[in-house]
Formats: C-alpha cells, sequence, structure tokens
C-alpha cells in the first residue's frame, strides 16, 4: 500500500501546472562563491568565520555531480568516508573512527533542523532513504557537537536544508533514472509560496539489485575465507523510501506554524533465493510528525521550538525479528541579540523513547548457541537537556569571534544511567579580510541507546548475567587549529585535530550471551584535513582535498583484546579531486576518489587502497528538460571494505531524465 502511495505521490510532479522559477545555473559567480553555513552555531554566518570545520555543498554543486545521497557526498568530503558494510548497510567513518556493526549511529543528521535519526539504535539515513533532491544546501560539521546538539552529535553532525519557495512562486522538478544492476527510481520536489501558506514536497523511491559477488564466504556457511569467492550472492540489494512534507502558515492564527511529516525506509541485503544466506535482509523504517514553531517575538528575541512524534521500526530476514519503537521528542530555544555582535542562545529539550508493545519476533542467530539474544523489559529511556551558548566579536586586529557554549545531559533508563556536561569553546581570530585562524574546543557524549539497554535487559530476564549492570555514556574530547584563506575566486581551509574517546559502548559475548558494556576505555586520534576550490567562472571549476587520520587504542576496560591496536577499517589517507565544466548545452563533471591503505584486523597488515573515477554528463534539450548519464567507478575498480569484503562504489552507470516545471 505504502508503495502505491509513494508512486502516487510521484505522479503528481508530472500532472500539475506550474509557474517555472528559472534554471538552477543563473545564479551569478558571487552568489556561487558567496556560502554560509549555521550547524557550527544555529547563526548563519560566512563559512571562512564558522567556530568548527564545516564543508559544504550547495544544490549547484549535487546537481553538477549527480550525488543525492549522502553517502556519496561523504566519499568525497575531507575528513569524512563512508563504506558498504555488512549486508549493504552504509556507515559514516570520521577522521580515523568508526561505529563497530552496521548501526551508523554517531553522526547527527538533522533535516531543518530536526533530528531523523532511528529510535531503537540511532542509525543515520545516507543513502536513497533521505534523498538529496530539492535541497539547497548541506553542511558537514566535523568534531564533536553535543554542546549545541545533544547525545548524537559524537563524531560530526550533517545539516540539510531544504528549499523555499519566495511569495507567489512555485518551483518544481522531477528526475526518473535506470541503469546498471537493476537499479531504477524517481526523485521529485515541489515548492510554493501563495503568500499565505510556504510548502514543500519531497519524495524519492530507488531500488537496486545485487552489484557483484560477495568475497570472504564458502559457499553455505558463514566462514570467513580470503582465498574463496561466494559468487551469486550480491548481498547489497536495495529499496528505499523518502518522504518530507511541510506547510508553514504565512498568516491567520497559525502565522509562523510549521506542520510536516517525513518518512525514511530502507532495506538492503540479499533478497535472492541462492544459499542459505537467503533473505538476509534488514529494514529500518522512522515516521515522524511535528509541529514546528519560530518567531521574532521583537527585534532582539527569537523563538524557536518543535515537538516531534517518531516511529521507528527494524525488520529483519532469516534473524527473524521485528521491533517497533515510539518516540516523542521536544524542543524550546530562544535567541537574544543582546548587541549587533552579541548573540546568547539558552535553550532545552526532552526525549522520551520506548519499544510498541506490538514488536516481535526478537530472537536473533539461529536460534541456537551462544550469539542468540533477546530484547527484553519495557522501561522508557529518557533524555533531559539544558543548554546554552554566548557568541560575541571583538574589533582586534581584523576581528575576533568567541563562541563559547555549554550544555547538560541526563539519560535514565533500567540499565543506562548517563549525566554528562559537554562544554564547548571556539576562538577565530581574522589575520587579514581574507584569513583567519581557528582555534576549537569540542566534547561530544553518546547515551546507551535503546538497542543495546533493551538487550541487556533481555540477558537479566533469561536469567543471564552483565558484565557491567548498567551502561555509562561514550564521551570524547577534541582540540582543533584550522585556517581558512579566501581571496577572489580561490577558497582554502586546513585543519589538525586531536580526539580522545573514552568509554565506547560495544556489543560482547559474556558468559554465552551477548550483551553490552563500555568495552573499550580509550582512543586517540590524530588527523589532517585539507580542502581548495578554484572557480574560473559559472561554467568552469575545480576542487582538491586531502585527509589523513590514523587511531590507536592506548588503554581498555573490561578486560578487552583491543589494547594497542589501531582501529581497523579505517582508510589513512584520502585525496578526491574534481572539476566541472560548460560548453554550450553540455555540463560535464569528473570526480577521482583515492582511498590509500585501509587498516585491517591484522596490525601487521594493511589493505591495499583503490582509486575511483566517477563522471557526470548532462544534456540540455531545453531550459527545463535535460538529459544526464552517470557512471560511477567508471574504470572498474575492483574496491572492496576489508572485513566483509563488499564493494565500496562497485561500477555503475545510470541515465537520468531530469524536467524542472
Amino acid at each position: 500500500m505504502r508503495k502505491k502511495y509513494l508512486l502516487l505521490m510521484s505522479v503528481y510532479f508530472f500532472t500539475q501546472s506550474v509557474f517555472a522559477n528559472g534554471d538552477l545555473f543563473n545564479k551569478s559567480l558571487k552568489e556561487l562563491m558567496e556560502v554560509t553555513v549555521t550547524v557550527a552555531s544555529k547563526n548563519e554566518v560566512d563559512n571562512s568565520l564558522a567556530p568548527s570545520s564545516v564543508t559544504v555543498y550547495t544544490e549547484v554543486d549535487i546537481q553538477r555531480m549527480s550525488y543525492y545521497t549522502l553517502k556519496e557526498l561523504a566519499a568525497i568530503t575531507p575528513g569524512f568516508s563512508s563504506a558498504n558494510i555488512h549486508a549493504g548497510q552504509t556507515n559514516l567513518m570520521v577522521r580515523g573512527q568508526k561505529v563497530e556493526g552496521f548501526d551508523n549511529n554517531k553522526v547527527l543528521i538533522l533535516l531543518d533542523g530536526l533530528p531523523t535519526n532511528h529510535l531503537r539504535n540511532g542509525r543515520g539515513a545516507v543513502d536513497g532513504d533521505l534523498s538529496l533532491i530539492g535541497i539547497e544546501k548541506v553542511e558537514f560539521l566535523k568534531g564533536p557537537a553535543s554542546a549545541l546538539y545533544g547525545t548524537g552529535a559524537f563524531f560530526g553532525v550533517i545539516n540539510l536544508t531544504t528549499k523555499k519557495a519566495m511569495k507567489n512562486t512555485h518551483d518544481a522538478s522531477t528526475q526518473l533514472f535506470f541503469g546498471s544492476h537493476g537499479t531504477r527510481g524517481v526523485r521529485a520536489y515541489s515548492i510554493f509560496n501563495n503568500g499565505e501558506i510556504q510548502g514543500k514536497l519531497r519524495v524519492a523511491i530507488s531500488k537496486q539489485g545485487p552489484t557483484g559477488e560477495l568475497r570472504g564466504y564458502k559457499s553455505g556457511t558463514k566462514a570467513y575465507d580470503v582465498d574463496k569467492t561466494r559468487t551469486n550472492h550480491g548481498f547489497d540489494d536495495a529499496n528505499d523510501y523518502h518522504v518530507d512534507a511541510s506547510f508553514k502558515s504565512l498568516s491567520g492564527f497559525f502565522r509562523d506554524f510549521t506542520f510536516g511529516y517525513f518518512l525514511t525506509e530502507n532495506t538492503h541485503g540479499t533478497f535472492e533465493d541462492s544459499s542459505n544466506f537467503n533473505g538476509f535482509a534488514y529494514t529500518f523504517s522512522t515516521n515522524s510528525i511535528y509541529a514546528k514553531y519560530d518567531r521574532y517575538l521583537n527585534e532582539k528575541l527569537f523563538l524557536t521550538s518543535y515537538l516531534k512524534l517518531s516511529e521507528s521500526s527494524e525488520e529483519g530476514l532469516r534473524y527473524n525479528y521485528n521491533l517497533v519503537y515510539k518516540g516523542i521528542e521536544g524542543l524550546v530555544e530562544g535567541h537574544y541579540q543582546m548587541t549587533s555582535d552579541s548573540l546568547f542562545i539558552l535553550g532545552g529539550n526532552y526525549d522520551t523513547r520506548k519499544r510498541a508493545p506490538r514488536s516481535d519476533g526478537t530472537l536473533q542467530g539461529d536460534g541456537t548457541g551462544a550469539n542468540s539474544f533477546v530484547e527484553g523489559g519495557s522501561a522508557s529511556l529518557n533524555t533531559y537537556s539544558l543548554f546554552m551558548q554566548y557568541q560575541t566579536s571583538f574589533d582586534f586586529l581584523n576581528g575576533f569571534l568567541i563562541t563559547a557554549g555549554l550544555r547538560y545531559d541526563n539519560s535514565q533508563s533500567d540499565y543506562s544511567d548517563s549525566s554528562k556536561i559537554s562544554p564547548r569553546l571556539s576562538l577565530v581570530q581574522s589575520l587579514t579580510r581574507n584569513t583567519n585562524l581557528k582555534f576549537i574546543y569540542g566534547t561530544a557524549l553518546r547515551s546507551p541507546d535503546l538497542k543495546s539497554t533493551l538487550i541487556n535487559a533481555g540477558v537479566i530476564q533469561e536469567g543471564g548475567s552483565l558484565k557491567q549492570s548498567k551502561l555509562d555514556a561514550e564521551s570524547v574530547r577534541s582540540l582543533e587549529i584550522a585556517v581558512t584563506h579566501k581571496y577572489e575566486n580561490l577558497r582554502i581551509s586546513a585543519s589538525i585535530s586531536k580526539a580522545n574517546t573514552k568509554d565506547a559502548i560495544n556489543r560482547r559475548t559474556f558468559n554465552g550471551k551477548d550483551s553490552y558494556r563500555n568495552d573499550t576505555g580509550k582512543t586517540k586520534s590524530n588527523a589532517i584535513d585539507f580542502e581548495a576550490k578554484y572557480t574560473f567562472s559559472k561554467e568552469r571549476q575545480v576542487f582538491i582535498n586531502y585527509s589523513y587520520s590514523k587511531s590507536v587504542v592506548p588503554s581498555v576496560t573490561n578486560d578487552s583484546d583491543l589494547y594497542g591496536q589501531e582501529v581497523e577499517g579505517t582508510p589513512t589517507t584520502m585525496v578526491n579531486f574534481g572539476g566541472y565544466y560548460k560548453w554550450r548545452f553540455i555540463r560535464s563533471s569528473l570526480i577521482g576518489k583515492f582511498i590509500d591503505s585501509f587498516r585491517v584486523e591484522d596490525q601487521s597488515s594493511r589493505h591495499k587502497g583503490f582509486f575511483l573515477l566517477d563522471l557526470n554528463l548532462s544534456f540540455s534539450y531545453s531550459n527545463k528538460l535535460r538529459f544526464e548519464l552517470k557512471a560511477t567507478n567508471l574504470i572498474g575498480e575492483d574496491a572492496r571494505v576489508p572485513n566483509f569484503q563488499e564493494q565500496y562504489f562497485p561500477r555503475t552507470f545510470l541515465a537520468n531524465i531530469a524536467y524542472d516545471f
């Protein structure tokens, strides 16, 4: 039923009669060069002055590269990387650190300021389940950000800002795409503003078959063997859905109220009937309805607030379970403009979530042996937070900007007890009119999630025992020095950072049962990031970026075997480069991605790196209709992630038909 509903909404974009807003690429060169960010301080500033290291992609960038997922953008972002892991799931890695397993829960993903992460495990949607169609800007904040955003902003924050229609305008676009591996789908958006209501609707549906062989598994077994190749088993089939709709009242009783809904649904894994791995698939789904209120109460005081009701589900095939969770989250936040140079932010939020009674099939594994476990208990996970931030500037040299913040988070459930204070401090000194020096200190925590607390409750329910009776929050502290420079059409930034992570929450076997505990004592990470972009004209642009990272576990707790090891499965060095060129009605972009030396479980060796090349060609038939050809991994590099051995970005050819109304 849901699939038919989404298809009907997609047809809407073809049949409506609207007024065109003009070509996206009619923006001036100055408009293309001026990029502002809000994610670093909740205050819009030029990216060179942002109190954090942020990489920004605009709608123009997204369309030029034809990268419509966060997974694709993260792969070319300095300090970030993305990879396919177990059962086709995608994980984000930031500056040498990663998530254990496939929960992808240490980067907070915001959609117009609203958290979108899954209620059970905090998983962030980075594939086709959160399409970038109709997105005006994507901001990648690198480093801990709990002082502003709470327990989920551990390694970083990704902020998506959707397009908004100006008064008495209406804009829409639809794309149909198909290609290799049975890939096909539709993505579309429509925005309007009639002076009384401002609205948007974004929808995306995508499907993909298996992309190739899975190496490392013997046929019909789970045994790992690097000398064997399991053929006819793609492991990365995908069915993704995404809906994002909202209406904002511009007049009347509900003036400045926004009412909205969004859906993210991701099913990845193997659906084919080819072995006893049949049906090895996972579905993650989140539905949220919300009411948001944003208003200037006077010329100095701005109030923003929201109330969000969510339902998340996680379903496994072969691993037979269907878990449903419900949550309520509210936020109230005030921005007080003390002077023209000083801003004070004060706010608080509350989050409660629990497993719904209709959850079933909680048994995992094959039903026997040490790896089977159930979720138990019905207690909710409650988090209370208070936060504040003060930002001011001084007329010292060419300007001195100070941003200081503090947040208190308290998270409670039957099997977790954590409360932390997360401070931050950022100093931005303008050395010249074009060059800024930044000193950034940040902290973050990630409280135990429902997945870890309920699984621990299940162990007790079955008469087992825990290595650790109550989970504590994991925490990270980061120091960073960065420099930015802009001159005419050139933008350059570089940073060096050091982070210490403590008490990571991991799943381990204890007394024959899987349970969670604060397993890793400390992880030390060092990273270097660099990026440069030069714009010759509206039709020509080049960029290059470089990242280096190294993470080591110097101390451990709870009898962990990780002592002295480097964090495996993360890349050491990454270099991305590319360019954009337009000639008459043809637009083209070429992007190279080089990754050197993945760390593997064997600390004495390194996984070979690889080089990928992506090409996108766009042919404009008119100012409304265009045809695109996109090649991912054009040269066909056999690039596989260590341990799971799944394709990093398999060679894929896609055709795309786009119509702008």
